[in-house]
């Protein structure tokens, strides 16, 4: 059984929650990801074999922007080790290359994004303070693309949208934690 009532009891009963990644949801994406790359990469390619400058410079533009955004972003999110989200009694924790452990009290509110029905992912909306102090402890290009995920997300953090189950569900469930742990009124950020 999963849902709301049971991750409320899973969490009370044991201390902790984890939320795994769903095989076929992994491979979809992962398949979109890489899929809209190659394709990228080879419009680029062939744009240059044949002298197309403004192909050539369409297909540069495309990978300069898709490799950061989606390619490292999701690896980031993929390949970070396991669990890939879990809650427990100090906060919110995901996987990604460098840990990100957020305490309760550093969380505004959780919402959903969902551009398409394939990337659905809960946001967790931090401090600005938390997430400046986050984003400065990662590498360059990390840092780069969590600022503009950042951006886009109002000083947020998306979970990966491979997630087992619902994630509007998974993202509402958080955000009354948050509301339940904090004493802020159940409004999200």
């Amino acid at each position: 059984m999963s849902g709301p009532q049971a991750w409320s009891e899973q969490l009370a009963r044991e201390g902790r929650v984890v939320f795994r990644l769903s095989f076929w949801r992994t491979l979809k994406i992962l398949l979109l990801v890489f899929g809209v790359w190659f394709l990228t990469l080879g419009i680029f390619v062939a744009a240059v074999v044949d002298g197309a400058i403004g192909m050539a410079v369409l297909g540069g533009i495309g990978l300069i922007v898709w490799t950061p955004l989606a390619v490292v972003m999701h690896l980031d999110q993929l390949t970070s080790g396991s669990p890939r989200l879990y809650v427990d009694t100090l906060g919110v924790h995901m996987a990604r290359w460098r840990r990100l452990d957020i305490p309760w009290g550093q969380i505004r509110g959780v919402t959903h994004f969902a551009p398409n029905r394939l990337l659905s992912n809960p946001v967790v909306h931090t401090t600005p303070e938390f997430f400046v102090g986050y984003q400065q402890s990662l590498g360059s290009v990390l840092r780069v693309v969590t600022g503009i995920g950042g951006a886009l997300a109002g000083a947020g953090f998306y979970a990966t949208p491979c997630l087992k189950g619902d994630t509007w569900e998974i993202a509402d469930w958080l955000d009354a934690q948050v509301a339940e742990r904090t004493g802020r009124d159940e409004s999200r950020a």
